[in-house]
């Protein structure tokens, strides 16, 4: 997951939960690529008191600032979402920022994610993070809010289609021997 790229035909979720110290300096919580135009980069970073979400190629570049106030020394829930056309920000299961735009070509490249720094490695977060999750898919508001909210054991209605029929498969072991596999 670490060299995960995205051509903007793909789409990518990246999730955490995160608790700085202090707010002041520019503080990353995650950063992808090398940044400057060179190569392609996604990132968000904490400035002020507010969250920074910025993605760029070898020809586009694209910033928004957040709306949601960022308190010290709480937990918040980020959600990052990008896919060909939109990128938008969720803090705490709300909306916190969104664009649509029009760039093209790849996003991401084969440099390492950087959780709690830039790729400079010269802006670190002070605080905490925990629970960090990529996704190969574009969460929905309905999704990102049911994750905020631990509600893992919840399908949300916008996952599924009329008439699409979903199976289990599940197998009982009893932490040696898998037993029988049984289907619904």
């Amino acid at each position: 997951l670490l060299n995960y790229n995205m051509n903007m035909g793909g789409a990518l979720t990246v999730e955490l939960w995160f608790k700085n110290v202090q707010n002041g300096e520019d503080q990353y919580i995650f950063s992808k690529g090398k940044g400057g135009g060179i190569v392609s980069a996604y990132y968000v970073y904490l400035k002020t008191q507010y969250l920074l979400y910025r993605i760029e190629n070898e020809t586009d570049s694209l910033s928004m600032v957040g709306t949601q106030l960022i308190v010290d020394d709480a937990w918040n829930h980020l959600v990052f979402v990008m896919n060909n056309s939109a990128m938008t920000g969720y803090i705490n299961g709300e909306w916190d920022k969104g664009v649509v735009h029009n760039m093209t070509g790849t996003l991401g490249s084969s440099d390492a994610f950087f959780l709690g720094n830039h790729f400079s490695g010269s802006k670190p977060l002070n605080g905490s993070i925990d629970n960090f999750r990529i996704w190969n898919l574009s969460l929905s508001h309905e999704q990102i809010r049911a994750l905020y909210n631990n509600r893992t054991d919840l399908i949300v209605s916008q996952t599924t289609k009329r008439n699409e029929v979903w199976n289990a498969s599940i197998t009982v072991n009893d932490g040696y021997i898998d037993g029988e596999t049984l289907y619904t």
